[in-house]
């Protein structure tokens, strides 16, 4: 979750501020209450739904888990149990998952704009016709779950709902200059586009759909917008071309570059004319039961695009993956790397052993295939010698790993997070890199893109090139 965070000398008076706004009507005795934490007078100072109402706030604006059930005694325990703990500590306002009360967004932006928390809110130029407003649809900023993980979303330009009618898909819009100073500086700098809906979930809560767009049949061509008189193509169309069985796909709409164009046209104008006029929207989630959700929005964005060395240190935020009877081979071999000693235990401890539900339970699992003791290097397309080897959590071909570069230019060209190897599911969030490959890539005498490991004693070395190689298929690296 994105967040603001304001220094602890502010918590006390943001709490001061919520029992001002949300019970006026026995503000001495609530805050009495909470100040002795006396639970039968804060009881008897909270109404149920001002008790509901500050324990929402508390929960956005420090990140607490909020009580659920809610019931009054549940929600004056809560307020009771982490009162004065946030008055210690610095707030970090964030954004809920789900709201229905208006009266309490506005509170909290409110909240927000008193204590000048800004990212909750977007102020622009609100003449244009069809411009909405950041905060006339707040926390529109959630779906920045969905977006792709290869973009840091920086700011919000603009936000827009398209209209019916001739002109309805047409829109113009003035880059604040800010945004602009960071196009023409920052070499990474992009502004993107999402198109979403505003629909409603089963617990009938608003939330934001990000629209995946496509064309209508597998052969149709390519979408294409107008940006400054030059056409863009959608790339998140593609895969239904590539791909007939999109239910096997990890599917997540890429967003719409339109970079290109306006950094072109900056010289001349800082305004963006953008044309959606001939693509296909698709039909809203809730079509012919809530009417006033029915118009897509669109939403432009300021964001980095991450450079292949940052994505790689996200990557190694998280655990590197291998197998158990992997472990013991690289513990073996770690010494033969060009790694100090302290670097070799920090790598040690990165590792995390995925294991085998059907090995666990001495069951045969005909999905993992038979063990070979042939290890690749190598990418699985190009055929180069891999640079950062990763891997999905549910990838079972641990003697084969994904390039990064690879794995990231095939999502770009088709759309999906798929495993290019097994074809699996295999989205950014579930990405890891491969332990055991990293480990001999790293030894300087393992020069051939192939690596021997012998099952028994666990020594590797490259393979003789006269001995031929077994089907790719039959690798794995399970036990």
């Amino acid at each position: 979750m994105d967040t603001q965070t304001l220094p602890v000398t502010e918590s006390p008076k943001i709490l001061d501020e919520i029992i001002r706004r949300l019970a006026p009507r026995r503000e001495q005795e609530v805050r009495e209450g909470l100040r002795t934490l006396n639970l039968q007078r804060l009881t008897r100072g909270l109404q149920v739904q001002e008790s509901k109402q500050m324990a929402y706030l508390l929960s956005w604006i420090f990140l607490l888990d909020h009580p659920f059930p809610q019931r009054k005694q549940m929600l004056v325990e809560f307020l009771l149990t982490n009162w004065q703990r946030c008055a210690s500590e610095p707030s970090r306002w964030g954004v809920p998952d789900s709201f229905s009360d208006k009266r309490l967004i506005d509170v909290y932006l409110e909240l927000a704009d008193h204590f000048k928390v800004t990212w909750l809110r977007y102020s622009a130029d609100s003449t244009q016709s069809n411009f909405i407003r950041f905060d006339r649809m707040p926390f529109h900023s959630s779906i920045v779950r969905s977006f792709s993980p290869l973009y840091r979303i920086a700011a919000s330009i603009g936000l827009f709902k398209l209209k019916q009618g001739a002109r309805a898909n047409s829109l113009t819009f003035k880059l604040p200059d800010d945004v602009v100073t960071v196009l023409e500086r920052c070499e990474s700098a992009r502004v993107l586009a999402y198109t979403f809906f505003e629909a409603i979930n089963d617990q009938k809560m608003p939330y934001l759909s990000v629209i995946y767009l496509s064309t209508p049949t597998s052969d149709g061509p390519e979408l294409t917008i107008s940006v400054n008189g030059h056409a863009i193509a959608i790339t998140s169309s593609k895969s239904k071309r590539l791909h007939i069985d999109r239910s096997a796909l990890e599917i997540q709409p890429i967003p719409i570059d339109l970079t290109g164009p306006i950094r072109s046209s900056l010289k001349e104008t800082t305004h963006v004319y953008v044309d959606f006029t001939g693509v296909p929207f698709p039909v809203h989630p809730d079509h012919g039961e809530h009417q006033e959700y029915k118009l897509p929005y669109v939403s432009f964005y300021l964001a980095e695009e991450l450079s292949i060395e940052k994505l790689r240190a996200i990557l190694e935020t998280r655990p590197f993956i291998t197998t158990p009877r992997y472990m013991e081979v690289i513990r073996k071999h770690l010494g033969r790397t060009t790694y100090s000693e302290q670097e070799q235990q920090a790598f040690l401890s990165k590792i995390a052993c995925v294991y085998s539900k059907a090995i666990e339970d001495d069951e045969e699992d005909s999905d993992i295939c038979s063990v070979d003791e042939l290890i690749h290097l190598e990418a699985s397309l190009s055929r180069q010698r891999i640079s950062i080897p990763v891997r999905s959590e549910t990838c079972r071909h641990f003697n084969r790993s994904m390039d990064l570069s690879e794995y990231l230019h095939y999502y770009r060209d088709t759309n999906a997070w798929n495993c290019i190897i097994c074809n699996e599911k295999a989205n950014f969030a579930k990405l890891h890199i491969d332990a055991l490959a990293l480990l001999l890539l790293s030894i300087p005498e393992l020069k051939q893109n192939t690596v021997r490991l012998n099952p028994v004693t666990g020594e590797i070395h490259s393979p003789d090139p006269n001995v031929p190689a077994q089907d790719d298929m039959e690798f794995s690296g399970w036990e």
